[in-house]
């Protein structure tokens, strides 16, 4: 009796035993077989870099001025949200349209072009004609603007507007840069304290060089604290806290990241320079 009891129980394990092992190796394949619908279903990094999409956005020169090699982009009709409200002076974050297309210098101002001019180079790093030009007030390139336009029969030279400016270094981008900010610009990180040849770095999904680090650009704009009442459209802010302060935007080789920002403002007095401190220009057809 004692040994069927333990015959009987013997194959009762072995039938468990057989069971457990049948369960293991169904959950073993189960595994498997999630695993690799799992990593099949993933996108490979080659597929996600693929969907990020850079601006569908063509490039447009306008055409030479023989007056100056002063290279000129298209810049198109849009909207965009203008200042960042972590910032006292960018705030009220507020809505602009551009409603007409311009042009603006795809590079800063270099030296060789506010030579050809002037007549003369006031810059403190020099070395290279197409280092950009510094140590430039806004009064002086207001004159340099007055000799420029005298000189040319296709162009009507300016400074950007702050909203311009703005639009224009965007490039339609919503974030504080207009991408990867080492590869864009020339900054306190890397710029080794000095100016740097223009062009040299990334440009914006514009088409436009620059337009963070390496020299501060002015507008034409009078300082304001902030964006209350500002116009929503493209136009010059006129009046201003202090109608002898002007607007400086871009950052330059000096500063840190957080100042090269697309939204930054600065400011200085119109009879102020620095070896930070450049432009650029936009310009306007002269018509027929």
């Amino acid at each position: 009796m004692l040994g069927y009891f333990f015959l009987t129980r013997c194959a009762k394990e072995k039938n468990l035993l057989e069971k457990n092992k049948i369960k293991a190796i169904l959950i073993v394949l189960l595994i498997g077989l999630t695993s690799c619908v799992s990593k099949s279903d993933e996108p490979k990094l080659e597929q996600v870099q693929e969907t990020v999409k850079p601006i569908n956005f063509q490039v447009q020169e306008a055409d030479p001025d023989p007056a100056i090699d002063i290279k000129l982009v298209k810049i198109p009709t849009g909207s965009f949200t203008m200042g960042n409200d972590n910032y006292t002076s960018e705030k009220p974050v507020h809505k602009v349209e551009i409603k007409e297309e311009f042009y603006i210098g795809k590079y800063e101002v270099t030296q060789a072009q506010w030579q050809i001019v002037t007549g003369n180079n006031p810059s403190y790093f020099k070395g290279d004609e197409n280092l950009p030009v510094e140590q430039v007030s806004w009064e002086d390139v207001k004159k340099f603007l007055e000799i420029l336009n005298k000189k040319s029969k296709k162009y009507t030279y300016r400074l950007p507007t702050e909203a311009e400016w703005e639009y224009a270094a965007r490039a339609k981008s919503i974030e504080d840069y207009a991408g990867n900010l080492d590869l864009m610009a020339w900054y306190g990180a890397n710029s080794e304290r000095k100016t740097h040849l223009v062009g040299q770095k990334q440009p914006n999904a514009f088409g436009l060089y620059d337009m963070h680090g390496n020299v501060y650009e002015w507008c034409q704009d009078p300082w304001h604290s902030n964006y209350q009442d500002a116009p929503t459209n493209a136009n010059v802010w006129n009046g201003g806290t202090d109608n002898d302060l002007r607007v400086l935007r871009g950052g330059s080789w000096y500063y840190a990241a957080i100042n090269n920002r697309s939204s930054h403002r600065s400011k200085q007095t119109a009879n102020g320079y620095d070896n930070g401190l450049g432009f650029r220009v936009v310009a306007v057809a002269r018509s027929r």
